[in-house]
This record gives C-alpha cells, sequence and structure tokens, in this order.
C-alpha cells in the first residue's frame, strides 16, 4: 500500500485478489479482518500505476487486450514505449504491438480474447480501417482461411490495397482457397 499523507488514506498498489480473497467468507463464514501490507511513503502517481500494472502482468489468466490496456494506462501516464517495456521486462516491440491491438473494433477484440482468433493475425487486422476490418472478420468467421499466414497475407493485401487507392476496401483479395 501507498500512504499518501494529504488524504490520511491508503492506496492499494499491489495484492488486490489477496484483499478481496480475505473479505470473501470461508468454508466456517469467517473472513479476515487484517492483513500484513507493506506501506510505501513518497511514491508518485506514476509509480503507483507502474506497480500495479506490473503485478497485473504477472497474471496467467491476462488476456492480450487486458495487456494493451495496461500498457497503454502508462503511455496515457508519461511514460515512454521504451519506459514501460523495461518496466514490465517485456520487448519495446511487444510493448508497441500490444498496444496496436486497441485499435481492433469491438469483435476482433472478443475474438482475440476468446482465443479465436491469433494475436499474431489480431496485429495485422490492426492495421485495417474498421471496415476492412469487418471483412476480414467475416472471412475470418465463416472459415475462408485454410492456414494463419493465409489470414495474415489476406489483411496484408487489404492493407496495401487501402494504401494505394482511396476506398481500398473493394480491392481486397478473395482468399485463395
Amino acid at each position: 500500500v501507498s500512504y499518501n499523507p494529504a488524504t490520511r488514506r491508503y492506496t492499494l498498489i499491489s495484492g488486490e485478489r489477496r484483499w478481496r480473497a480475505a473479505q470473501r467468507p470461508d468454508d466456517t463464514g469467517k473472513t479476515i479482518d487484517k492483513l500484513h501490507a507493506l506501506v510505501e511513503y513518497g511514491l508518485t502517481d506514476l509509480e503507483i500505476l507502474a506497480r500495479a500494472v506490473a503485478e497485473n502482468l504477472g497474471r496467467k489468466d491476462m488476456t492480450p487486450m487486458e495487456e494493451a490496456r495496461a500498457f497503454r494506462r502508462l503511455t496515457d501516464a508519461g511514460c515512454t514505449i521504451d519506459r514501460v517495456a523495461e518496466l514490465s521486462g517485456k520487448s519495446r516491440e511487444y510493448v508497441g504491438y500490444r498496444i496496436d491491438l486497441l485499435n481492433l473494433i469491438g469483435p476482433a477484440q472478443e475474438a482475440l480474447n476468446k482465443g479465436h482468433l491469433l494475436v499474431g493475425t489480431a496485429w495485422y487486422v490492426t492495421r485495417l480501417t474498421p471496415a476492412s476490418q469487418q471483412r476480414f472478420l467475416s472471412k475470418f468467421v465463416r472459415g475462408e482461411f485454410a492456414t494463419a499466414r493465409d489470414a495474415e497475407a489476406f489483411a496484408q493485401a487489404c492493407r496495401n490495397a487501402e494504401e494505394n487507392e482511396q476506398g481500398g476496401l473493394s480491392r481486397c483479395p478473395a482468399p485463395e482457397s
């Protein structure tokens, strides 16, 4: 926890899951009303946020989209991507690719969270306009791609068409069978 002398309150930095678990009754109906905590003084808001994000990144069940939102919170708070990479123990590229996932439309984010869409393929889709993402997703859901490489190639072809021509959506190639 971090102590704020101005408000005379503590802010939980890490251990939220343990804290929530302590509030749930056990088999006998008892809850834990006291927990040991390490009190940190003089931390900045950014340091508190960085520590909270770092703890969450250690979760095994954290989705790529949760990672992306956590990294974005740090960049929005003033961290560079290099600093986020350093704080998280990830590469600069990893952090950047995860943040790019925030450019996915809602249904694509959902497909990624459910494990239907691979992270690598999803990154290619992030580079498309929302309309092209929807077209990609429609084809993906119908099973029109034989492999992840086919899906990535289609997304890249759509991206090239978008760059070469206004309204490039109509030029997205049909996936090969």
